[in-house]
């Protein structure tokens, strides 16, 4: 692809791993200069960073920041600004992924809490902080949520506490899609279905291939599938008719 967004830079939360990695690597093919936000794992996004300059000669920025705590969104946002870092583009792709699927009454507050904090939080928190910056710049821009099929399948059970986060961002995309349009921000989700990544993806698990019986293709996505439909949200080709979208990257899951 060419998308006109070589030169630019984009922030991906939970940049190193599954989805995240998966946009970093389409923005890099893109000739976007990169800020790769991760949570824990200092070595891994260090070393994909790595992968990624040398791969693409593009500038990647490893930060560190639990992107469900205010401050800690505040703070990276201030290393950014002193670096002289001018993001355009953000992909809210951070979601707390520690709560298992549970039965509604056995649902504990802290699973409760921590699904609400790690994808509705960290998106307002992420969103707040870049649109200020935008705005202050004169400057257009894009963010891509990263949605779920759970938030629209009934069928998803024991799930209601990610379920819910994952719909209210939905209503969060559409809703900020509406207020900062006036400014040249357009606002845009991804709703993924079955990924090829750590979490969802087993050779042999018969969870897997449960899953994959409920793809019309049979054929999981790559993280780098859901990369492309995110960079592609933020070019230009589609500026004057994708605002407050939510695209269906499902492989037919939704139907």
């Amino acid at each position: 692809m060419n998308l006109g967004l070589r030169g630019k830079m984009v922030i991906i939360s939970g940049g190193s791993k599954g989805i995240g990695l998966g946009c970093c690597k389409v923005f890099a093919e893109e000739g976007c200069n990169i800020v790769m936000n991760f949570r824990s794992d200092e070595e891994g996004a260090n070393r994909e960073a790595q992968t990624l300059y040398r791969r693409y000669g593009v500038n990647v920025m490893t930060v560190k920041a639990d992107v469900s705590v205010e401050e800690e969104v505040k703070r990276l946002f201030n290393y950014l600004d002193d670096e002289g870092a001018e993001p355009c583009f953000l992909i809210n792709n951070a979601a707390d992924t520690r709560v298992r699927q549970t039965p509604f009454q056995d649902i504990v507050t802290d699973d409760w809490r921590y699904s609400q904090e790690g994808t509705l939080n960290s998106a307002f928190f992420m969103s707040r902080e870049f649109v200020k910056r935008l705005i202050i710049r004169e400057q257009s821009g894009s963010i891509v949520n990263v949605l779920s099929k759970s938030a629209f399948l009934s069928s998803s059970i024991y799930n209601s506490a990610y379920a819910t986060a994952k719909g209210g961002l939905a209503v969060f995309t559409r809703s900020l899609a509406k207020e900062v349009a006036a400014k040249g921000i357009r606002v845009n989700g991804i709703i993924p279905g079955y990924v090829k990544t750590e979490r969802n993806y087993r050779d042999g698990d018969p969870r897997t291939e449960e899953k994959r019986r409920i793809l019309p293709s049979g054929e999981f996505a790559a993280p780098k599938d859901i990369g492309a439909a995110a960079a592609f949200l933020c070019s230009d080709a589609v500026r004057n008719i994708m605002n407050g979208a939510l695209l269906d990257c499902t492989g037919g899951t939704l139907i």
